[in-house]
């Protein structure tokens, strides 16, 4: 008995231009396109500050703040704290809390920041750290803060930032500890 076969439709021979093309590729290989590969360019913003570290109403110490803002950690802002050319701590912490504390009290926890002005004083900015053991409070000009803060928005606008994240690399470095 005979077997029965479906139909096939007949194969259908390269494209005259598919052919060339594999011909091209066989003769001048590094013609061929790259492999796909994300490049990713990021945008950074930094700046030092001479802040204040308020000890009492009225005693202060400087105290260097180095400002880092990067377009592929939309979110957030990283101090660091030097003195005698070393880095002696780093805050990471939210942008929008910096915004916010040009114009008024923002954060709660951790991180608090708000506007302040004393009679015959240019403007500042407070910026109050609080871990469990210890609380710390300094003040920046508010006018080189807001230079700063227009300098990161132009790398990634307020209301943007979602549009930079890229949540798997984020996710990778959390799960690896290189956070």
């Amino acid at each position: 008995m005979a077997s029965v076969t479906p139909h096939a439709p007949p194969a259908t021979p390269p494209s005259t231009a598919t052919s060339a093309r594999t011909r091209a590729l066989d003769r001048f290989p590094w013609l061929a396109p790259p492999t796909e590969r994300l490049i990713v360019v990021v945008s950074t913003a930094k700046r030092t500050f001479e802040m204040q570290l308020l000890l009492g109403p009225d005693d202060t110490v400087p105290v260097a703040g180095r400002f880092s803002y990067r377009s592929d950690r939309p979110y957030e802002v990283e101090v660091a704290f030097i003195s005698r050319g070393h880095t002696v701590t780093t805050w990471v912490f939210a942008r929008d809390l910096l915004l916010g504390g040009l114009c008024g009290e923002v954060g709660e926890g951790d991180v608090r920041v708000w506007p302040f002005r004393r009679p015959g004083e240019a403007r500042r900015v407070h910026i109050e750290l609080a871990t469990v053991d210890s609380l710390c409070e300094l003040s920046v000009r508010a006018t080189e803060l807001t230079a700063w803060l227009e300098q990161t928005a132009a790398i990634v606008a307020p209301g943007e930032e979602g549009r930079y994240l890229d949540l798997d690399d984020q996710l990778a470095r959390l799960l690896t500890g290189k956070y």
